[in-house]
């Protein structure tokens, strides 16, 4: 007879348990959650200056859309800031999400800890979101579990060199994006 602890399978492994975690969370998230429309950037396609970093010609480019299932997304409508330009408000945007469906979504862990998630896009009630922090919130043995998605969102003057997301530029929804 052996002890539990020095199991590493069977139904009191943390491989089960990890199991039984993401699958809870799938069925939570197709009972209540959400979805989003993620969009990677492609550097290979998009033009950017070398010294700058601001898009020149065709701007950025993007890889095509992820639809990212969401367990739970908060929008919080922006309050109005007077400032030297006048009014201006920011809506800002949390998602959590399973990492297992944001790992199959084709979204890599890597890009996470390396940051390479800065120039990426989100499309949530017909506005384009900037990410500005995708960060872990939870792990069981070493293994991540939950994926917290921040992000702010971008006006007209800031879509002016993204050609991709000209139709929101303003919240204006384009008609062939519908709500589910």
């Amino acid at each position: 007879m052996s002890r539990m602890d020095w199991k590493n399978a069977g139904r009191f492994g943390s491989d089960a348990e990890i199991n039984r975690v993401h699958e809870g969370m799938a069925g939570y998230r197709s009972a209540f959650g959400d979805w989003m429309s993620y969009y990677h950037l492609d550097e290979k396609h998009s033009e950017v200056d070398e010294v700058y970093g601001e898009a020149t010609g065709n701007g950025y480019a993007y890889f095509p859309e992820i639809r990212l299932p969401c367990m739970h997304v908060r929008h919080i409508r922006g309050e109005n800031t007077n400032s030297a330009s006048g009014f201006y408000h920011n809506d800002e945007l949390t998602a959590l999400i399973n990492y297992k469906m944001f790992s199959q979504s084709g979204l890599p862990l890597a890009d996470i800890r390396d940051g390479q998630y800065e120039r990426d896009r989100v499309i949530y009630n017909g506005l384009v979101f900037r990410i500005t922090k995708i960060t872990i919130e939870g792990k069981i043995q070493q293994r991540p579990t939950v994926v917290t998605l921040e992000a702010t969102e971008m006006k007209k003057d800031e879509l002016v060199d993204q050609p991709f997301f000209a139709a929101y530029a303003g919240g204006n929804r384009p008609p062939e994006q519908t709500d589910i």
